[in-house]
């Protein structure tokens, strides 16, 4: 007799998901991340942002305190959708690594940077790229220094639940 092989628990069941209605995708996040716009101010209704960034807290508290907010950079998603053009394909300065990767089946690039300065002005280390109708999708992200392994692996199981609608 076999055995019926046991499924793998889905890591992102119990993360919550933010859906940008009019630019048509969604994306998983962990649940102490919180949407907030360019200046760091909590977003009240996120579903119409162009550029929305998320930052991890570690307490609801911890949103309110200024003096926290740059350890909340580490591991901080931003998504940037521009208009009818595509995205670049050169790549950004300071590039160390570059691969190609599949983000709900649409091809697209990610390059990783040597540091946070890599990205400004979105304190970023890594940037994707994706093409789709005529927009281009960045999403960026800054891994934390002093896990950057693990951190990377967060970002992978990020991007995998980032979804296209309609």
């Amino acid at each position: 007799p076999t055995s019926a092989p046991t499924p793998t628990p889905d890591p992102t069941a119990s993360w919550k998901t933010y859906s940008n209605i009019p630019l048509k995708y969604s994306i998983k996040l962990p649940a102490q991340y919180s949407a907030l716009d360019a200046e760091f101010n909590p977003v009240n209704d996120p579903s119409n942002a162009p550029m929305i960034g998320f930052l991890k807290y570690t307490s609801p508290e911890a949103k309110n305190i200024q003096k926290d907010r740059e350890t909340n950079y580490y591991e901080s998603v931003s998504i940037l959708s521009q208009g009818n053009s595509p995205c670049s394909v050169s790549a950004p300065e300071n590039t160390k690594e570059r691969a190609e990767i599949t983000i709900d089946g649409i091809r697209g690039v990610k390059w990783t940077g040597i540091d946070a300065k890599f990205g400004d002005p979105f304190l970023a280390d890594t940037i994707v790229r994706v093409n789709r109708n005529s927009k281009c999708f960045q999403i960026f992200y800054l891994r934390d220094p002093m896990r950057l392994q693990d951190s990377g692996k967060l970002f992978d199981q990020i991007l995998s639940t980032f979804k296209f609608t309609q």
